[in-house]
């Protein structure tokens, strides 16, 4: 447990799993934000609204067709308001993603330098044999968090030994 503790792989382990919860905020932030996009979508597919229903030939003859016209005055203050509100929704997602993707750029750096800089601890984590039990459950726990997000961890040449609680090393002869 030394070796570990000497290696930081603790650490190590615990920026890896930093870095999955924080790509997680990313993964959310793309998903309302084209929620968002979904939902404007469907409104710009209906504006501008139409008032021909309110208006002459529609109401020609009608009695009341004067002031039938107004429902289409008010359709049409409907239609230039939500005109005017997609406008403003596409400028607000455009400037949403701009700080996402600076943001992101930042992160990116960030995680490829825990990436380099644990690499070598958990190129140890494979090589030693010893009782790692406390270790156990975090290491299977950031496996599977890579897994989660497409990156293949594959410790073909391991084996836990749940009787002494340790990872090892297997011998061609092991497998």
């Amino acid at each position: 447990m030394q070796r570990y503790a000497d290696a930081g792989l603790e650490g190590k382990l615990l920026e890896g799993t930093s870095l999955i919860k924080e790509g997680e905020v990313f993964r959310e932030f793309d998903r309302r934000m084209r929620t968002v996009d979904e939902a404007a979508g469907r409104l710009e597919k209906v504006v501008p609204l139409s008032s021909s229903f309110a208006r002459s030939p529609a109401t020609n003859g009608l009695p009341f067709s004067k002031e039938l016209s107004g429902l289409g005055d008010a359709v049409d203050g409907v239609s230039a308001t939500m005109s005017a509100a997609m406008r403003s929704v596409r400028a607000s997602l455009e400037a949403a993603k701009a700080t996402a993707d600076a943001i992101r750029l930042s992160w990116n750096a960030r995680k490829e330098e825990v990436e380099r800089s644990s690499a070598p601890a958990l190129r140890e984590l494979l090589v030693i044999r010893t009782d790692c039990t406390r270790l156990s459950p975090p290491l299977q726990n950031l496996i599977d968090e890579l897994n989660k997000d497409g990156v293949t961890v594959t410790v073909d040449r391991m084996r836990w030994s749940p009787p002494a609680g340790s990872w090892w090393l297997a011998t061609p002869s092991d497998l």
